[in-house]
Protein backbone atom coordinates (compact mmCIF):
# COMPACT_ATOMS: atom_id res chain seq x y z
CA UNK A 1 0.00 0.00 0.00
CA UNK A 2 1.22 3.49 -0.71
CA UNK A 3 2.39 4.99 2.53
CA UNK A 4 2.72 8.52 1.22
CA UNK A 5 -0.39 10.46 2.03
CA UNK A 6 -0.21 12.68 -1.04
CA UNK A 7 -0.01 9.65 -3.35
CA UNK A 8 -3.01 8.00 -1.67
CA UNK A 9 -5.00 11.25 -1.98
CA UNK A 10 -4.06 11.56 -5.64
CA UNK A 11 -5.08 8.00 -6.49
CA UNK A 12 -8.18 8.21 -4.30
CA UNK A 13 -9.36 11.42 -5.95
CA UNK A 14 -8.90 9.86 -9.40
CA UNK A 15 -10.96 6.82 -8.39
CA UNK A 16 -13.55 9.01 -6.69
CA UNK A 17 -14.12 11.11 -9.82
CA UNK A 18 -15.28 7.99 -11.66
CA UNK A 19 -18.12 7.35 -9.18
CA UNK A 20 -19.33 10.90 -8.54
CA UNK A 21 -22.57 12.06 -10.10
CA UNK A 22 -22.45 15.01 -12.51
CA UNK A 23 -22.09 18.21 -10.51
CA UNK A 24 -21.27 16.39 -7.26
CA UNK A 25 -18.26 17.88 -5.43
CA UNK A 26 -15.85 16.27 -2.99
CA UNK A 27 -15.70 18.14 0.32
CA UNK A 28 -13.15 16.13 2.31
CA UNK A 29 -11.68 12.64 2.10
CA UNK A 30 -9.45 10.36 4.15
CA UNK A 31 -8.20 6.80 4.39
CA UNK A 32 -9.63 4.59 7.15
CA UNK A 33 -9.51 1.03 8.39
CA UNK A 34 -12.86 -0.49 9.34
CA UNK A 35 -12.77 -3.12 12.04
CA UNK A 36 -11.48 -3.66 15.55
CA UNK A 37 -8.74 -1.66 17.24
CA UNK A 38 -5.74 -1.58 14.86
CA UNK A 39 -3.32 -2.30 17.70
CA UNK A 40 -5.09 -5.61 18.17
CA UNK A 41 -6.06 -6.46 14.59
CA UNK A 42 -2.86 -5.40 12.85
CA UNK A 43 -0.35 -5.82 15.66
CA UNK A 44 -1.08 -8.68 18.01
CA UNK A 45 -3.04 -10.88 15.64
CA UNK A 46 -0.96 -10.11 12.52
CA UNK A 47 -2.20 -11.86 9.39
CA UNK A 48 -5.19 -13.34 11.18
CA UNK A 49 -6.19 -9.83 12.29
CA UNK A 50 -6.15 -8.72 8.65
CA UNK A 51 -9.19 -10.94 8.08
CA UNK A 52 -11.23 -8.69 10.37
CA UNK A 53 -10.35 -5.38 8.71
CA UNK A 54 -11.37 -3.52 5.56
CA UNK A 55 -9.49 -0.59 4.07
CA UNK A 56 -11.53 2.29 2.66
CA UNK A 57 -10.95 5.68 1.14
CA UNK A 58 -13.93 7.69 2.41
CA UNK A 59 -15.13 10.95 0.93
CA UNK A 60 -17.83 13.30 2.11
CA UNK A 61 -19.31 15.02 -0.90
CA UNK A 62 -21.94 17.73 -1.02
CA UNK A 63 -24.60 14.96 -1.41
CA UNK A 64 -23.35 11.68 0.07
CA UNK A 65 -20.66 9.72 1.87
CA UNK A 66 -18.73 7.55 -0.58
CA UNK A 67 -16.66 4.52 0.47
CA UNK A 68 -14.10 3.24 -2.04
CA UNK A 69 -12.51 -0.14 -1.42
CA UNK A 70 -8.77 0.05 -0.99
CA UNK A 71 -6.24 -2.75 -1.31
CA UNK A 72 -4.32 -3.48 1.87
CA UNK A 73 -1.27 -4.68 -0.08
CA UNK A 74 -0.92 -2.21 -2.97
CA UNK A 75 -1.87 1.27 -4.14
CA UNK A 76 -4.90 0.00 -6.04
CA UNK A 77 -8.45 1.07 -5.35
CA UNK A 78 -11.18 -1.53 -5.77
CA UNK A 79 -13.93 0.86 -6.80
CA UNK A 80 -17.15 1.81 -5.08
CA UNK A 81 -17.83 -0.25 -1.95
CA UNK A 82 -20.99 1.67 -1.00
CA UNK A 83 -22.38 5.20 -0.84
CA UNK A 84 -24.83 6.60 1.68
CA UNK A 85 -26.83 9.85 1.70
CA UNK A 86 -25.03 12.57 3.63
CA UNK A 87 -27.02 13.09 6.81
CA UNK A 88 -26.29 14.39 10.28
CA UNK A 89 -26.18 12.16 13.32
CA UNK A 90 -24.53 9.15 11.69
CA UNK A 91 -21.27 9.57 13.65
CA UNK A 92 -20.83 8.68 17.32
CA UNK A 93 -18.24 7.59 19.88
CA UNK A 94 -15.40 9.79 18.58
CA UNK A 95 -12.09 8.96 20.26
CA UNK A 96 -8.86 10.77 19.50
CA UNK A 97 -5.67 8.87 20.28
CA UNK A 98 -1.99 9.62 19.85
CA UNK A 99 -1.58 7.23 16.88
CA UNK A 100 -5.03 5.81 16.09
CA UNK A 101 -8.30 7.68 16.42
CA UNK A 102 -11.69 6.11 15.88
CA UNK A 103 -15.37 6.82 15.49
CA UNK A 104 -18.51 4.83 14.74
CA UNK A 105 -20.41 5.39 11.52
CA UNK A 106 -24.04 4.24 11.29
CA UNK A 107 -25.20 3.23 7.82
CA UNK A 108 -28.84 3.73 6.71
CA UNK A 109 -29.46 -0.03 7.01
CA UNK A 110 -28.53 0.15 10.71
CA UNK A 111 -25.10 -1.47 10.41
CA UNK A 112 -22.47 0.32 12.51
CA UNK A 113 -18.84 0.47 11.35
CA UNK A 114 -15.93 1.30 13.61
CA UNK A 115 -13.64 3.46 11.47
CA UNK A 116 -10.03 3.83 12.59
CA UNK A 117 -8.01 6.83 11.42
CA UNK A 118 -4.21 6.96 11.55
CA UNK A 119 -2.64 10.18 12.82
CA UNK A 120 -1.41 11.20 9.35
CA UNK A 121 -5.09 11.62 8.39
CA UNK A 122 -6.13 13.45 11.57
CA UNK A 123 -6.15 16.85 9.86
CA UNK A 124 -8.84 15.51 7.50
CA UNK A 125 -10.76 13.71 10.25
CA UNK A 126 -12.00 16.93 11.89
CA UNK A 127 -13.52 18.44 8.72
CA UNK A 128 -14.96 15.02 7.78
CA UNK A 129 -16.72 14.70 11.13
CA UNK A 130 -17.95 18.29 10.93
CA UNK A 131 -19.38 17.62 7.47
CA UNK A 132 -21.44 14.82 9.06
CA UNK A 133 -22.56 16.96 12.00
CA UNK A 134 -20.15 15.63 14.65
CA UNK A 135 -17.22 17.26 16.44
CA UNK A 136 -13.77 16.10 17.45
Amino acid sequence: MAFRKDRIKELGSESLRSVLAPGEQEVVSLSVIAGPNPWLALGLLGLIGQLFTQYYYVAATDRRVVFLGQSRWSTKFKGLAFADPRTRGVVSDVKVGSVWSSFRYRRPDGKVLRLNVHRIWRSEMGPFLQALGASV
